[in-house]
């Protein structure tokens, strides 16, 4: 787990006799914490005050999760800006020694060389961090609970699927034994 101690106290004062913690996630001001039998969400909020709620495993009919790739860096956009801001200064530190028709074409080439930097320098810059959606649906596929985790929380997501299997009983009616 990747809570402080005061957290983990809170979090396992919640626990009931005989279950056991599995792992814990947090995002901004909310901790997760799996157990063998619930998925708890621990919310604290500025003002002082907290609330728990649990949602039992064992009524789940299915468990989503869904990764979003986060973007990176755009090089190509990098690579643009820093060309253009590059020919607009070269520009407009130019003009100054150029007659008054070629003076006036490359003040506006510098203008618009740098402008243009500018705003590819923006858009490589423009990045999104990459998410983690979990749902929890019901036997009907009714949204019981929906998360959204760091890109980084793979594993939680992945632990919360595997919780929730292991706490169904396999039902023997539904068994096929397959023969060798």
């Amino acid at each position: 787990m990747t809570l402080s101690q005061a957290q983990q106290k809170t979090l396992t004062s919640y626990l009931a006799d005989g279950e056991t913690a599995i792992t814990a996630c947090s995002r901004e001001s909310v901790t997760y914490l799996l157990t063998d039998r619930r998925l708890f969400t621990y919310h604290e909020k500025n003002n002082g005050t907290t609330t728990a709620k649990s949602q039992f495993l064992d009524g789940l009919g299915g468990v989503n999760i869904r990764k979003k790739e986060g973007r990176d860096l755009n090089t190509d956009s990098l690579a643009a800006g820093l060309i253009a801001l590059f020919t607009g200064l070269v520009s407009l530190a130019l003009q100054g020694q150029m007659s008054e028709g070629l003076a006036a074409m490359f003040i506006v080439i510098g203008v618009a060389g740098i402008l243009g930097g500018i705003i590819a320098l923006i858009h490589a810059f423009d990045t999104e961090e990459g998410q983690i959606s979990v749902q929890l649906r019901t036997q009907e596929g009714e949204v019981t609970k929906s998360l959204q985790l760091h890109e980084t929380s793979l594993e939680f997501a992945e632990a919360i699927s595997k919780a929730a299997s292991n706490a169904h009983k396999p039902d023997e009616e539904h068994v096929k034994k397959v023969s060798a």
